[in-house]
């Protein structure tokens, strides 16, 4: 974990988020007054302005999840390859190949789009 070398509104927002989620604490801990004390306290110069509200905790948590998402189904997301053709050749064009299956259209070859 990276440790903060200044205190910005941005960091305390992050840091507030990852211990709300992480230790499974309740959204409404950032309304509670003791709490909200606590983070001054770290910071003494910090105004009510700088802290983190329950809206802007949740604005910033559905972010996170939709660009969390939006990551996951980048990196899990299939490439889909071009069709493929089937060319089918007749035996009669190869009866001279002792391999020659019989006749029809037993010959198939693949071919790139």
């Amino acid at each position: 974990m990276n440790v903060p070398a200044e205190f910005t509104r941005v960091g305390i927002l992050e840091a507030v988020a990852k211990h709300i989620v992480c230790d499974d604490q309740p959204l409404m801990l950032t309304n509670k007054t003791t709490f909200r004390n606590c983070l001054v306290v770290m910071c003494p110069k910090t105004k009510v302005a700088d802290l983190p509200t329950l809206n802007d905790l949740c604005i910033y948590l559905r972010n996170a999840f939709v660009q969390r998402l939006d990551q996951l189904k980048q990196d899990i997301k299939v490439r889909i390859l071009p069709p493929l053709i089937v060319v089918f050749t007749s035996c009669a064009q190869h009866m001279s190949y002792p391999e020659c299956p019989g006749e029809g259209f037993n010959h198939c070859r693949w071919l790139d789009s």
